[in-house]
Parts: structure tokens; C-alpha cells; sequence
């Protein structure tokens, strides 16, 4: 799961809409959209998960690589590799 993957996976989880999201956020709506669209971004920089996962309610956390996940925790394992 990728951390575009993980953030659309809580929403989902907890309902929480786009336009919920980016009022949270305190940004515009083009500034969202910025920001997770895949076409102009590979992915999240850890700046703006760790943003949006503090609005819903989350944070982000390093273990090692051994700890086995938990139930309703989410593992961010892969990455959307740029095109050239």
C-alpha cells in the first residue's frame, strides 16, 4: 500500500469526505488536489501524510521491520516508482 493508499483507506474508514478533509487542512481545494494527485506527484512527502494523518487522528510511525502489524493499523510497503 502506498501512502496515498493508506490515507484514502482512513478516510474511507471514518467517512471523512475530500472537501472535509481540505477544509481541516485549513487549504484550498486546487491546493489538496495538488498535493494527492497522482499525475503531478508520485507520492506524499512525509511532511504532508504526517498533516493529514494528524487531522485524522493518526501518526506516523517507524518500527522495525519485523514487528508484524496489528489489527487496524496499516503498513505503507511500497511506492509509486517515477516513469522516464
Amino acid at each position: 500500500m502506498t501512502g496515498k493508499q493508506a490515507i484514502v483507506t482512513l478516510m474511507k474508514r471514518h467517512s471523512i469526505r475530500n472537501c472535509e478533509l481540505y477544509n481541516r487542512l485549513g487549504i484550498s481545494r486546487a491546493t489538496f488536489f495538488c498535493r494527492i494527485d497522482q499525475k503531478r506527484t508520485d507520492n506524499l512527502t512525509v511532511r504532508v501524510m504526517v498533516e493529514i494523518l494528524n487531522i485524522l487522528g493518526y501518526k506516523l510511525l517507524v518500527v522495525p521491520k519485523r514487528r508484524v502489524v496489528a489489527d487496524g493499523e496499516i503498513q505503507i510497503d511500497n511506492y509509486v516508482k517515477k516513469t522516464e
